[in-house]
């Protein structure tokens, strides 16, 4: 073998040394960026969890939530009404289901547009959720129905009481866009377990003595008795019919304020309206 010339020696392993040198700086550069990516794509992927969360949370209200008042729907009052039963067979203490209809919403809605029926169903909304405790719960059927389930009434006059102090709270003067409003209401009682055994059958016999209340003049509240029921089963088609009718008659403006409507000024009318 030739010898090798002087200094090739050395120059290869400096060549060597560089070429190491570069393959370390190139080989740090690397695991930073790897770095740097993972821990970009941790942070996205613990972003896209946290949003996805906030996503399934906003669902599920929504689909146990009425869009309008924010109150929980039928859905969820079935299910708080499943869980008192529950509670209630252990404890053997009693609650109540109060089925609240509002009366002559159905005129003030169809007189003053449904954006004026829509505030007013949010204060009554705001104003059925005021006196009650943390346990109770008012959820929102539809329309102008609510119902209120009221923990551990020691006996009937205990949800009594209740009603009482919602038919005075709704029947305050309400304004809205600057017109005076006036609304009752008429409210059915039920309590587990004299009259009903499940959600369905305490929420029907709550509806019965709702409809009680509504033939004995509005703005009161009935106890469900047997009875009730049994009136409804024997002619629904005349309940349904006076129903419409009543829903028609019940609410009659002052003549200055059927003025400001013809005329399209609200803000005229210097009297608050009052139901008939």
């Amino acid at each position: 073998m030739a010898d090798l010339p002087r200094g090739f020696g050395c120059a290869a392993t400096n060549a060597h040394s560089e070429l190491n040198g570069d393959g370390l700086v190139v080989t740090a550069t690397s695991f930073t960026v790897l770095v740097g990516t993972l821990a970009l794509l941790g942070f996205l992927t613990s972003s896209l969890s946290i949003s996805l969360k906030r996503a399934n949370r906003q669902l599920h209200y929504l689909g146990t939530h009425d869009a309008l008042t924010n109150l929980p729907n039928r859905q969820q009052l079935s299910l708080r009404i499943a869980q008192a039963v529950a509670e209630s067979a252990r404890s053997e203490s009693p609650f109540a289901v109060l089925f609240v209809d509002l009366d002559g919403f159905k005129s003030i809605n169809d007189s003053l547009g449904h954006r004026v029926g829509d505030d007013l169903l949010q204060v009554c909304a705001e104003r059925l959720r005021h006196d009650l405790r943390h346990t109770d719960m008012v959820a929102r059927l539809g329309g102008d129905e609510f119902v209120i389930v009221v923990d551990d009434v020691v006996d009937a006059s205990s949800a009594a009481a209740v009603a009482n102090a919602v038919l005075r709270r709704l029947s305050q003067e309400i304004v809205v866009n600057g017109l005076p409003l006036r609304v009752s209401a008429s409210i059915g009682i039920a309590i587990y377990p004299h009259d009903g055994d499940n959600a369905d059958e305490l929420l029907h016999s709550a509806d019965a003595a709702m409809y009680a209340a509504k033939q004995s003049g509005r703005n009161t509240f009935r106890m469900f008795e047997p009875e009730m029921q049994r009136a409804q089963v024997a002619d629904p088609a005349a309940r349904s019919a006076s129903c419409v009718e009543r829903r028609r008659t019940q609410y009659v403006f002052p003549a200055e304020v059927q003025r400001c409507i013809a005329i399209g000024d609200w803000r005229r009318s210097p009297d608050p309206l009052a139901s008939s």
